[in-house]
């Protein structure tokens, strides 16, 4: 892979990362909504604890849906393989999280990947419960979590890219024609 098609993907993975910045501050501000919403009886609000806590997991939806749309591109165009079958989200947290020998070093690690999979798993059941069920403290367990990862995650992803370039460097031969588009060493 070239220095040239790393940054390509890398300025996609930004955008995303743009995303995320704007999930993050969405949770930030739900959990300000449920604090303030905790502290006021319920005949004096519009919303109540149950309100606040389906906002804040829609968001924690939308922040996993949106990590987990830059690893799909990463396991896409760098890995050229993406899991199948009925655990593939599970398979590519844990792909994502490896190294894959003569192709790239891992993406993130793998106590990272742990943090994460708290997110994925919760990305499950919110999707599969009714959003008055969902427990008030987890919900904010996990959106506090999801706000601390935030910076750590583009910390990762920062360093994965700093190494793909790094490889390719030595893999890259300016002024020597490529064999087309995709061919070519890989890392």
């Amino acid at each position: 892979m070239t220095g040239r098609e790393i940054n390509v993907i890398r300025t996609r993975v930004e955008a995303e990362l743009e995303e995320l910045t704007v999930i993050k501050q969405r949770i930030s501000k739900y959990l300000t909504l449920l604090e303030r919403v905790r502290g006021r009886s319920e005949q004096a609000s519009l919303l109540d604890v149950s309100d606040a806590c389906l906002l804040l997991g829609a968001a924690l939806d939308d922040f996993y849906l949106c990590v987990e749309r830059i690893f799909k591109m990463l396991a896409t165009e760098v890995d050229e393989l993406l899991p199948k079958g009925e655990s593939w989200h599970r398979d590519l947290l844990l792909q994502i999280s490896r190294e894959i020998p003569g192709i790239r070093p891992p993406v993130i690690s793998q106590e990272l990947a742990v943090e994460l999979d708290e997110l994925r798993r919760f990305r499950h059941l919110f999707r599969n419960i009714y959003g008055h069920s969902l427990q008030e403290e987890r919900v904010k367990e996990l959106a506090l979590k999801a706000v601390s990862l935030f910076e750590r995650i583009k910390e990762e992803l920062s360093t994965f890219f700093e190494r793909m370039l790094a490889l390719s460097e030595r893999v890259d031969y300016p002024g020597k024609p490529r064999k087309g588009p995709g061919k070519g060493p890989r890392l």
